[in-house]
């Protein structure tokens, strides 16, 4: 082969490989247009550990403004103080969530009696790193009573159940650790002791203190009673100049679970390095924090911030990789009503709180219109029977 040949062989090559990368250059460009266009949808892959629970309701049902009694009761082990404060703590958790659904808390003048027990046991068990199949229980709603006061929290439910995936197991390691058992136990009786309405939960957690959980864990079962979300939650102004320091303390790398939601939530990525945290509560409204951290433990409803032809079907995961929380609130020391809204995406590991921001009456409004749609909607999908 003459040295002529060699060069033309080799500018043909050359050719072949600059159309070839330019065809290559073609189509990385057509696939950024699409994700451009289209984004990259993530779902959380970690579902949160919720708490066993069940309601069970007799035909009289407990009517919206009641005037109730609480007494809480229980026992810690393996503590052995007087549980007196404990208690107290408890019911003033309790108070509070049952007044803001527009029930009536009174000791001497009442019509129905709640009685809150409650226990938490240290138990030793052996854990192990491990994937392993799991399967759901049949939940019967033939014999649960059709409402749509706890419908938004019944969806996080069915998402959870509906996400969880059976897998092989597969073991790494074995070790004991301590643990506990915390349980709830909420009776409504009338004035002549016939028991009403009955709600019962227990979870297993690392942590001995029930107080630090039950925020979320009573809201969750006072979400199947009637609710009138008409007067703003009075919560606590945040003393500006103090924002850096409380983040610091009671919102970094601390984890939110929302009755809502079956995924846990966060304010930053965890792999974000420390001095790189960018704030989803800007500084003109830092005073609504405590609003912010009140809305993420306690909203019963969520709203996916998806189109609303993709509402058909509310447990398609996909529609909830982008949520809105919303709530009002009453800022204690300057009585200022406030309207807050929590945007939140989908993370591997999570929902990431993008924005906490205090809103105009007018977006607020227009909230709430989405909201009530979305709520119709989900009455809609859990009524399976001809009336």
């Amino acid at each position: 082969m003459t040295v002529q040949s060699r060069i033309e062989i080799k500018n043909k090559e050359n050719k072949g490989v600059i159309i070839s990368r330019r065809i290559l250059y073609v189509y990385v460009g057509l696939f950024s247009i699409v994700l451009a266009f289209t984004g990259c949808k993530v779902l959380p892959s970690m579902l949160i550990e919720q708490p066993w629970s069940r309601v069970i309701e007799s035909d009289v049902a407990i009517p919206l403004g009641a005037k109730l009694n609480v007494t809480v009761s229980g026992q810690t082990s393996p503590l052995l103080g007087n549980e007196s404060l404990t208690q107290e703590r408890i019911r003033s958790i309790s108070k509070e969530l049952l007044q803001r659904r527009g029930f009536a808390v009174d000791e001497r003048d009442y019509s129905y009696s709640m009685k809150i027990l409650y226990k938490s046991d240290q138990i030793s068990k052996n854990t192990s790193i491990s994937r392993s199949s799991t399967i759901s229980n049949y939940k019967s709603i033939e014999s649960s009573s059709y409402s749509r006061y706890g419908l938004g929290v019944m969806l996080a439910s069915s998402i959870r159940e509906a996400s969880a995936t059976s897998l092989s197991s597969l073991t790494n390691i074995n070790y004991d650790v301590i643990s506990y058992i915390h349980t709830y136990a909420i009776e409504i009786y009338d004035k002549n002791d016939n028991l009403l309405w009955q709600a019962e939960t227990y979870w297993d957690s690392p942590d001995l203190n029930i107080i630090n959980q039950s925020i979320s864990r009573l809201q969750i079962l006072f979400s199947n009673l009637p609710y009138n979300y008409a007067n703003p939650v009075v919560v606590k102004n945040l003393n500006e100049s103090r924002f850096k320091s409380f983040y610091d303390l009671y919102v970094k790398n601390k984890m939110f679970n929302c009755p809502a939601l079956p995924y846990m939530i966060y304010f930053e990525h965890p792999s974000q390095r420390n001095d790189r945290i960018n704030y989803s509560i800007k500084d003109k409204d830092a005073r609504a924090t405590m609003a912010f951290l009140d809305l993420l433990q306690t909203a019963e409803f969520c709203l996916p911030s998806t189109r609303k032809s993709r509402w058909d079907n509310p447990v398609d995961p996909y529609i909830w990789t982008n949520i809105i929380l919303g709530g009002q609130y009453v800022l204690e020391s300057t009585n200022e009503n406030i309207n807050v809204l929590i945007d939140l995406v989908a993370e591997k590991t999570g929902y990431l709180v993008k924005n906490c921001r205090v809103v105009s009456d007018k977006e607020y409004e227009e909230y709430q219109r989405n909201i009530e749609q979305w709520k119709n909607t989900l009455a809609d999908h859990f009524d399976f029977f001809v009336h």
